[in-house]
């Protein structure tokens, strides 16, 4: 389990959730810096690499923010990326699909670029992703690992 939250948010690991099995970044979505702010960084990004670099893939994994459009979407992203090199574009595309509503975190996808030394791909995939449609009301969505 994956969790992206302000510094401020209060927030209690589920009971079924071991802490080994729980990573806890804590940062405002934002997508540059800005006074009274935490934005993502570089040791942020490479954290949750790292995380899922160690998880070991036999189960799901569950990621979640405050809204659910943009930190976890990002993070969603980066996750299909990494399971899937070199078909950026298609893990985008993917998570459009799956998640209309959808508005990656730029910052996160561009740090998560850098740590993976994807060259671009990450950041060009989201680039071509298209527009989010509004939701009144969003629903949690699944992704498969690999395609």
């Amino acid at each position: 389990m994956v969790s992206f939250l302000a510094p401020e948010t209060e927030f209690d690991r589920p009971s079924g959730i071991s802490a080994d099995c729980h990573l806890d970044l804590r940062f405002h979505d934002i997508s540059e810096e800005r006074s009274n702010r935490v934005a993502p960084t570089r040791e942020h990004m490479q954290a949750f690499v790292d995380f899922v670099r160690a998880w070991d893939k036999s189960g799901s994994i569950l990621i979640h923010c405050a809204h659910g459009q943009s930190r976890s979407t990002a993070a969603a992203f980066i996750v299909l990326a990494m399971l899937n090199p070199g078909h950026e574009l298609e893990a985008a595309l993917m998570l459009r699909d799956k998640a209309k509503h959808a508005r990656p975190n730029p910052l996160m996808v561009r740090l998560a670029d850098e740590v993976l030394g994807a060259g671009g791909r990450l950041t060009s995939g989201l680039e071509q992703m298209g527009e989010p449609t509004m939701a009144a009301f969003i629903q949690p969505f699944a992704v498969p690992m690999r395609f």
